[in-house]
């Protein structure tokens, strides 16, 4: 008899915090029957934009004909959202059998420590993805790349997303330090294929490729116009790259097999009441600052009546928020468990997700341009406020002024 989603026994995991390192992730992938390993398997790596070329790529195979399983993190709404097949959540009982599955296996003394919440996910998405006969699996590194628990499950094709800074504190103080993480991923006779990277990042990913022999093409500029499509223009790059790989898969793969939106979160603008929402998932300060341009463009007069943020981990918000706060007209920082101290100039704190999803519907309902970014923990529950599907949020319609993937020239509408 199929039991009822206990998520609470999962999610206490989390508690324990990152757990790096992949002995006792494959020694319980091991006890468990490796599952997926007859699956081919694409891994992808970097700092922004991987999430979404995990998106754009599982939905191309997909429409190529292929049986696909998507792994990705973090969740908006629903942990579900994480496993995908052929871009499709997982039943929550499916998911949730799979993860009772990997929990029987998960403190086992044999093991050389307890399995972190993410090291049980990734592990029950590969058993869901077994027991559905996925033909490929797209897995989203969580964190790094060199121990990361997806790197269970070798992959012949590695994309690297932009490699910027964020998560100092456990993969290195500098962009160096960071792209070797993410570089450590690669694997003898890989194909591996990269974004244009800042220098420092591009240097430590030939070296390593040199180092172990893989196969290195970093995409061109000229690649990434050719397929940018109706997407954010910091995100012409998840496209191209989705596409690189996935012609290693299907070679007669063209850019009409990407999908029309980027996942939910990216600059995703809901209407609501006479004004509009615009949700973005950008917690580091890339991701920060493509969306205060987007921002620039989108609001009219090229600010937005209320911006709502929130940060996790203890960091310094407000230099990381300081590109929002000069295109908010009024502003508010969201109290989040985990989340940084509120940054000074940051007027307003409010006590949690859903007291910013009341004041977001607010605002908006009466005809304001509102902004709701930093970590999935707010834009989630905000997006559920507001009763915007995932799966249903369009991308916001306004240009980067400063990026020549501009795609669309018109002033937005409003009111």
């Amino acid at each position: 008899m199929t039991s009822s989603p206990d998520w609470p026994r999962l999610f206490a995991r989390r508690a324990a915090g990152i757990r790096l390192g992949l002995e006792p992730v494959r020694a319980a992938y091991e006890r468990l029957g490796r599952p997926g390993a007859g699956a081919r398997a694409v891994h992808l790596v970097g700092t922004n934009g991987k999430g979404s070329t995990a998106h754009a790529l599982s939905h191309a195979l997909s429409r190529a004909g292929l049986r696909v399983g998507g792994y990705t993190s973090p969740h908006l709404v629903s942990v579900t959202e994480r496993v995908r097949l052929d871009g499709a959540p997982a039943d929550e009982r499916t998911l949730w059998e799979a993860c009772r599955a990997v929990l029987a296996v998960a403190d086992d003394p044999a093991l050389p420590r307890p399995l972190s919440f993410f090291e049980v996910l990734t592990l029950a998405a590969l058993r869901v993805f077994d027991r559905a006969g996925v033909e490929v699996v797209v897995l989203e590194a969580g964190l790094g790349g060199r121990l990361d628990a997806t790197r269970v499950l070798p992959a012949a094709h590695l994309g690297v997303a932009r490699i910027g800074l964020d998560h100092q504190a456990v993969l290195g103080p500098d962009l160096a330090s960071i792209a070797a993480e993410k570089a450590g991923a690669m694997l003898p006779g890989q194909r591996v294929f990269s974004v244009p990277q800042p220098a420092e990042a591009a240097t430590v990913l030939r070296d390593r490729a040199r180092a172990v022999g893989a196969s290195l093409a970093f995409l061109t500029p000229c690649e990434i116009e050719a397929v940018r499509g109706p997407w954010p223009a910091h995100l012409a790059g998840a496209r191209a790259l989705a596409l690189a790989l996935g012609r290693c898969l299907v070679p007669a793969l063209s850019p009409a097999d990407l999908p029309a939106s980027p996942p939910p979160g990216r600059l995703s603008v809901v209407p609501f009441g006479r004004g509009r929402v615009l949700a973005d998932v950008a917690h580091n300060a890339d991701g920060i600052g493509a969306c205060a341009r987007m921002v620039g463009r989108w609001a009219v007069g090229g600010r937005a009546d209320l911006v709502l943020a929130a940060v996790l981990r203890p960091r310094e918000a407000g230099a990381l928020l300081r590109p929002l706060a000069a295109v908010a007209r009024h502003r508010a920082y969201v109290s989040l468990p985990e989340a940084a101290a509120p940054p000074a100039g940051w007027p307003v704190v409010l006590p949690g997700a859903a007291a910013a999803g009341d004041l977001a519907a607010r605002w908006a309902r009466r005809g304001g341009d509102v902004v709701v970014a930093g970590s999935f923990r707010l834009v989630g529950p905000v997006l559920a406020r507001l009763g915007a599907s995932p799966v249903e949020v369009g991308v916001a319609d306004a240009v980067d002024p400063q990026d020549p993937g501009a795609f669309l020239e018109r002033p937005p509408a409003h009111g």
